[in-house]
């Protein structure tokens, strides 16, 4: 008895104590990749600048900016977020050189000709603005109405019909 309670005891408290190791390492990985609600309102703003959302025609779960930010964060290296937020620095840094208060009170020309000057650049910048381009289209281009309707996208993996002629 007091061996079958022993085991019941240390599959217990390794149970209790495995979920913690995980959760404290995400914590600590997620604190370093936050952004500001300021950053995240620009990012938003020059997402909406390359490709205007429609949430009437074609709804999401998400906001864009939520997607981007969900997808650098979960899928992007650690190099590679640094990089991003590298490039967002410098974006802030042309807009304060340009004497750009504000890039959301813009008119949308002003805005179109900054992302069409900084978006061939290679360096932080021109990889910023490139992957908020990229995820923007991959937001749109996964929504639910889009593949349905313009890719004719079955979520089942193959319509049966079963009353089909067949040809001899």
């Amino acid at each position: 008895m007091k061996r079958r309670n022993a085991i019941k005891n240390l599959f217990l408290t390794s149970g209790l104590l495995t979920p913690i190791a995980p959760i404290n390492s995400i914590f600590n990985n997620f604190s370093g990749l936050l952004f500001e609600k300021d950053d995240i309102n620009l990012i938003g703003d020059i997402s909406q600048t390359i490709l205007i959302s429609d949430k009437k025609y074609f709804p999401t779960i998400e906001s864009r900016s939520e997607f981007i930010l969900n997808i650098i964060n979960d899928c992007y290296t650690e190099n590679e977020v640094l990089k991003y937020k590298l490039g967002l620095k410098q974006f802030k840094l042309f807009l304060s050189n340009e004497n750009t208060k504000s890039f959301l009170k813009l008119n949308k020309k002003k805005k179109n000709s900054i992302i069409k000057s900084l978006i061939g650049d290679d360096k932080e910048i021109g990889f910023f603005l490139k992957t908020i381009k990229n995820l923007s289209l991959r937001h749109f281009m996964t929504s639910e109405e889009f593949m349905k309707k313009y890719l004719k996208y079955e979520f089942m993996p193959n319509r049966y019909l079963g009353n089909v002629k067949v040809k001899n």
